[in-house]
């Protein structure tokens, strides 16, 4: 447990160190120093790379990590396991970086370059940055049957983040063009992966091996194509409507949604530590048919959540002012409303709490793939059709869909084939409460300057929230961390 324990806190302090280099990136260096055009490219780019990614990957690294453990202690077996998985991952990496070079590239180019020409000459980097993140997050994957999980989290979530944000301050100081400044993100995706290999250090490849049973390959192949389908509607959802927008309306409102997509997503920082530890308590449960456990832990995590996400939420709408003085260009305010939208979506989707865990760890789990495939299908509709109706808006009402559809259908499902349900009258009587703390702090004058707004109304809106919490009581969870927190410093 002790080595659990540390790499946990490691990862975390990586993961909190990794949001405020991803918001200085995207909230101060991008938007100050690029043209919403680059920054557009750049988006286009890396969902290019992670939908080509998630094609490639098959769920083969789902697969290892799962079977890894079965013959940890088998060394000739645990040989042959590294080896076919591995050998598969490459040979589909190689498929799809020839497919992307060949088959695929006049199609991609077609659909581009009346709307998005800047991306033309540099289709080819969406294929490098492709490569390197597929070999990156192989070695992750092996980093972690190894229990190496530190390093490559810091590559990952701090390195990489560091040296776009030296990259960015570069292209200004050295007054470098477009073309510079994707050399070097090209270059830093690949000293990424240089700089992982030896995580790798002491994996039994070399040697005898020894296949494990017969029909194992069925076994491997059945587990990691389901995990690819079960996971695949998430990562088509985060990236689906940056490809289509890119192609009917252009980079310009590409790079708007990107800085708004990134800021929406800041939602959910907080529920990701609450999921690594609760997680694993639902799957406990459901081995020991704990459904108390599963009902109870499920409406507590999701009031919280629910109250934590939509307090993130209304912090940035209430200083709108400053986060538009921050982003400088005038289009953002134009556009502010891409953020409500994103908001309130992902703000819904934190708020349904555990139900994806729930449904995809019980006896019905096979229905998490059918909701997960049904999700894939209704955000393509309603990417392609809002889309066309109201541009980058409606990129932006399709993912706040996207989200109710796969949320919704989950939550009753849960509701139905288990009888329960997360919702309760605190959901709504907190959402009240941040409500009325919001409009109050609204009618706050604007200081002469944007930084002491945020200060006076960041400060009152905090106040006013957590005594609202605290005096109707509405999670029992805060008010216990919260004397606990009094008691040990007071």
């Amino acid at each position: 447990m002790g080595l659990v324990r540390r790499q946990a806190l490691w990862n975390t302090a990586w993961l909190y160190i990794g949001m405020g280099l991803g918001a200085l990136n995207n909230v101060l260096l991008y938007p100050r120093f690029f043209s919403v055009e680059g920054i557009g490219l750049i988006r286009l780019l890396n969902s290019l790379a992670s939908m080509m990614l998630l094609i490639a990957g098959l769920g083969l690294s789902n697969s290892l990590r799962r079977f890894y453990g079965y013959y940890r202690e088998n060394p000739l077996q645990l040989r042959y396991l590294i080896r076919w998985h591995t050998k598969y991952y490459l040979m589909a990496l190689l498929v799809v970086v020839l497919a992307f070079w060949t088959v695929l590239k006049p199609f991609i180019i077609e659909l581009y370059q009346e709307r998005s020409p800047l991306f033309v000459p540099y289709y080819g980097y969406a294929g490098i940055i492709f490569i390197a993140l597929s070999l990156f997050g192989w070695l992750d994957t092996l980093a972690l049957c190894l229990y190496r999980t530190v390093y490559t989290a810091f590559l990952k979530e701090v390195f990489l983040r560091a040296a776009t944000a030296l990259g960015i301050l570069l292209f200004a100081a050295l007054q470098w063009d477009l073309s510079d400044f994707m050399r070097y993100f090209i270059a830093e995706h690949g000293l990424m992966v240089l700089l992982a290999l030896p995580v790798i250090r002491g994996l039994p490849w070399q040697g005898t091996a020894e296949k494990p049973q017969k029909n194992i390959h069925q076994q491997w192949w059945s587990f990691s194509l389901f995990s690819f389908l079960a996971t695949a509607s998430f990562t088509i959802i985060q990236n689906l409507d940056a490809l289509m927008l890119s192609s009917m309306v252009g980079l310009g409102i590409t790079g708007v949604y990107a800085i708004f997509s990134y800021m929406a997503t800041v939602i959910t920082m907080p529920s990701r530590a609450l999921l690594r530890i609760t997680q694993v308590i639902v799957f406990d449960a459901w081995a020991k048919k704990d459904y108390k456990t599963i009902q109870n832990l499920y409406q507590r995590t999701s009031l919280i959540k629910t109250l934590v996400g939509f307090f993130i939420f209304l912090m940035i709408v209430l200083n709108k002012e400053v986060v538009l003085w921050l982003l400088k260009k005038e289009i953002f305010a134009q556009h502010f409303t891409l953020f409500i939208v994103l908001g309130i979506g992902v703000w819904i989707s934190v708020g349904f709490g555990l139900n994806s865990i729930i449904l995809a760890s019980s006896p019905k789990y096979k229905w998490d793939l059918v909701f997960n495939l049904s999700a894939i299908v209704v955000n393509g509709i309603f990417n392609y059709w809002f889309i066309k109706q109201f541009g980058g808006l409606g990129a932006a009402i399709a993912t706040l869909f996207s989200y109710l559809w796969i949320n919704v259908t989950k939550w009753l499902a849960v509701w139905y084939w288990f009888n329960m349900q997360p919702l309760t009258w605190k959901h709504l009587w907190g959402i009240g409460l941040l409500g009325l703390a919001f409009l109050l702090c609204w009618l706050l004058p604007s200081l002469p300057h944007p930084l002491l707004t945020l200060i006076l109304r960041s400060f009152c809106f905090t106040i006013l929230s957590v005594g609202f919490m605290l005096f109707f009581k509405i999670s029992e969870d805060f008010n216990t961390l919260w004397k606990q927190w009094v008691g040990r410093w007071f």
